[in-house]
C-alpha cells in the first residue's frame, strides 16, 4: 500500500471523517427498554402514546378499572434516560416541568420515585396496577413471577 494512502487513512481516522464499519449488533450497542407491569395486570403490549399518557397522569386507570401506579427511577439511571428518550420522547427536565405545573394546578400526583432497579422490581411486584421500565438485561436479572415485561409498540 502506498505511504500517501496510509497517511490519508490515518488522517481520516484521527479526524473522525472516515467511517469504519463496526461488527457490533444493535442489541449490543443499544439495549432494549421494556415496560414491566404487575403480573395481575392484563395487558399484552402497550403503545408509546398509552405509556406517555400514564406517565404524564392523563390516563389514570387500566381497562379493568384498576388505578395506574407508575414508578420512576433516578434521573442518573441510564435506563431512565433511555426511557425518556425512546418512549416518552422528551428529556427528564421537560418531564419534571410538566409534572411541576400539573401538581401546582392540582391536576394529580407525579409517579412515585424508586432508588434502584431492585426497588422498582419489588414495588411493581407488590403493587396492583403498577408500571415501570427496565432494560432486557435487568429483566433477566430480576426475573419474577410477580412482574411481567410488556413489549412496547409504536
Amino acid at each position: 500500500m502506498p505511504r500517501w494512502l496510509i497517511a490519508l487513512v490515518f488522517i481520516g481516522i484521527v479526524s473522525g471523517s472516515l467511517a469504519l464499519p463496526l461488527e457490533i449488533s444493535e442489541s449490543q450497542s443499544r439495549p432494549t427498554i421494556y415496560v414491566v407491569v404487575n403480573a395481575r395486570t392484563r395487558v399484552r403490549s402497550m403503545s408509546k402514546p398509552l405509556i406517555r399518557s400514564m406517565y404524564l397522569g392523563r390516563r389514570l386507570r387500566w381497562k379493568d378499572g384498576r388505578p395506574v401506579r407508575a414508578f420512576l427511577r433516578s434521573v442518573r439511571d441510564p435506563a431512565t434516560r433511555m426511557f425518556m428518550d425512546r418512549v416518552m420522547g422528551m428529556t427528564y427536565a421537560r418531564y419534571r416541568r410538566s409534572w411541576t405545573s400539573r401538581q401546582l394546578s392540582g391536576q394529580g400526583m407525579a409517579p412515585s420515585r424508586v432508588s434502584s432497579v431492585r426497588s422498582l422490581a419489588q414495588r411493581v411486584a407488590t403493587t396492583p396496577g403498577a408500571l415501570g421500565y427496565m432494560t432486557g438485561k435487568e429483566i433477566r436479572r430480576f426475573r419474577s413471577k410477580r412482574i411481567r415485561p410488556v413489549p412496547i409498540r409504536r
